[in-house]
C-alpha cells in the first residue's frame, strides 16, 4: 500500500510541476513553481480547532473529519471581490457534490472589512460557510506562500497536502482535484491536452 501511496505521490508532484510550469502565467519563473510545489507537498497543515464561521459552531468540526478537504484561505485586504471568486466557487461545490459525499470546502477568510464580505455572500447568494480567521492564525501558523494562487490545497484526512493550486480558472488542476477525489490514479500518467 505504502508503495502504491508514494507512486501516486510522485506522479501528482510530476502532474502538478507540468501543470504549473506551462498553465500559470502569474508566476515570474518557472522555478518558483517548483520550489512552492516541492516545499508544500505532503506536509501537514495546522488546522484551528476552532474557528468563527458565518454559519454553525460545531460546523468546522465535522468539516474537518472528511476523507478530502479543499481548503483555500482568502486574504480580502487588496480586492474582497476579486479574491472571493465565490460565483465560481459555488459551481465547483456543486460538481464536487456529485461525485463525492467525503468532501468538504474549507473557506477560511482574513479580511479588513468583514461587512465587505458578508455582503459577498449574500451577493452571490453564497450557502456554504466561510470561516472567520480574525487574527490571521492560520497563516501564522502555516505561513501560506504569498502568491493567491497557491493559496488552495487539497487535503487528505490527516490534513497533508495532495495538491497545491488554486482550481478556479485552472481547468488542468481542477481535473487533478477531481481525479485524486475520485481515486483515479492511473490518470495522473495522462499529460494535459
Amino acid at each position: 500500500m505504502k508503495k502504491y501511496t508514494n507512486m501516486i505521490l510522485a506522479c501528482v508532484y510530476n502532474m502538478m510541476i507540468y501543470i504549473i510550469l506551462f498553465s500559470c502565467s502569474y508566476l515570474e519563473s518557472k522555478e518558483d513553481a517548483r520550489t512552492i510545489v516541492k516545499k508544500w507537498l505532503n506536509q501537514e497543515i495546522t488546522l484551528l480547532d476552532s474557528i468563527n464561521t458565518t454559519s454553525q459552531d460545531s460546523l468546522w468540526q465535522f468539516m474537518l473529519k472528511k476523507e478530502f478537504k479543499i481548503l483555500t484561505v482568502i486574504d480580502t485586504n487588496i480586492c474582497t471581490e476579486c479574491r472571493l471568486k465565490l460565483y465560481d466557487w459555488g459551481k465547483l461545490i456543486r460538481e464536487i457534490d456529485t461525485i463525492s459525499q467525503n468532501t468538504s470546502f474549507l473557506f477560511v477568510v482574513h479580511a479588513k472589512d468583514y461587512d465587505i464580505v458578508n455582503s459577498w455572500i449574500k451577493k452571490n447568494k453564497f450557502s456554504y460557510p466561510i470561516f472567520y480567521d480574525y487574527t490571521n492564525k492560520m497563516n501564522i501558523l502555516n505561513k501560506f506562500p504569498k502568491n493567491p494562487q497557491y493559496q488552495t490545497f487539497l487535503l487528505d484526512k490527516d490534513n497533508k497536502i495532495l495538491l497545491i493550486g488554486s482550481p478556479i480558472g485552472n481547468h488542468h488542476i481542477w481535473n487533478l482535484y477531481k481525479q485524486i477525489i475520485r481515486k483515479e490514479p492511473e490518470t495522473f500518467l495522462k499529460p494535459p491536452h
